[in-house]
């Protein structure tokens, strides 16, 4: 008994196996003892294991916490100041301070070039800056080519309640660059391959718009003029209800544009019947309002 004790306190198996078949016992006995020994070794072992491998680990840690210790003395910092990676940050720091020096009107000049060159290069804001001016220069060249300055336009009769004749180019130069905004809210959700429909109306509405003058002014047509404006409102809310779903404010920056166009369509239906009866002859000396 003292041999198998020996050894399993030895932790090998072989000698445990040894040990146990010198001692007398029955042969069943002989076979347990030799497992309990192998079973007694193999725990051991492990559990020398699982000590060595936490004092690793502890070593570890405790490295990594003086290392992170080290990086927030002084010293680490100063280190980490010449890390090469740090280098093109800091070229770009020194290249910016004297630009930050700079005074006067030289100063204040190049900054605004600097920061209108840096919102251009944007992406969109050139798409935005196009779709803006194509319905205000547009409307205005328009306007120029049918202006309502004509004799023709101050013989009609017309509702005590019309505005005065400023008040619609005022009226128009906020709207078109509204409408235009809109468009490009819609435009920058996928442009013409996803927002085919909703554009297409928006192109008609302008290309009715557009044709109004022609109509009203060039041509004199009171009643195409106001068939073309019926079309318009219908257009332009249409062309609303698709914005709706895509971008809400684009639809309601088209809102302000729909109920100046209604407006019109009713001044229009009502320069039409004042002077359904009176054709088209045009006075040589038309007089003020």
């Amino acid at each position: 008994m003292n041999s198998t004790v020996s050894g399993i306190i030895s932790c090998s198996p072989a000698a445990a196996a040894v040990a146990v078949r010198s001692t007398p016992g029955a042969a069943v006995s002989r076979r347990f003892n030799t497992k309990a020994a192998a079973a007694n070794c193999v725990t051991g072992r492990f559990r020398s294991e699982l000590v060595s491998g936490a004092k690793y680990n502890g070593r570890v840690l405790q490295f990594q916490f003086s290392g992170l210790r080290r990086m927030s003395t002084t010293e680490g910092l100063a280190k980490r100041s010449r890390d090469p990676q740090l280098e093109g940050s800091e070229a770009t720091v020194k290249d910016e301070a004297p630009a930050g020096k700079r005074s006067g009107a030289s100063g204040l000049a190049q900054k605004s070039r600097g920061y209108v060159a840096a919102t251009m290069s944007k992406p969109g804001v050139k798409s935005l800056v196009v779709a803006v001016a194509i319905p205000l220069i547009l409307g205005s060249i328009d306007g120029l080519v049918n202006a309502p300055n004509t004799p023709w336009y101050f013989q009609l009769k017309k509702p005590w309640w019309q505005p005065p004749s400023f008040l619609f180019g005022a009226t128009w130069s906020i709207l078109y660059p509204l409408m235009g905004l809109a468009s490009w809210l819609v435009w920058a959700e996928g442009g013409f391959h996803v927002q085919g429909r909703p554009l297409t109306l928006y192109i008609t509405q302008l290309v009715l718009n557009l044709l109004w003058p022609v109509l009203f002014f060039g041509q004199q047509k009171l009643g195409l003029a106001l068939v073309d404006i019926f079309a318009l409102c219908g257009a332009v809310f249409a062309t609303i209800k698709a914005f709706q779903p895509v971008n809400h404010v684009a639809a309601n920056l088209m809102k302000p544009y729909f109920a100046w166009v209604v407006f019109a369509t009713l001044l229009n239906a009502n320069l039409w019947y004042l002077n359904r009866g009176s054709g088209t002859a045009v006075e040589q000396h038309p007089h003020a309002e």
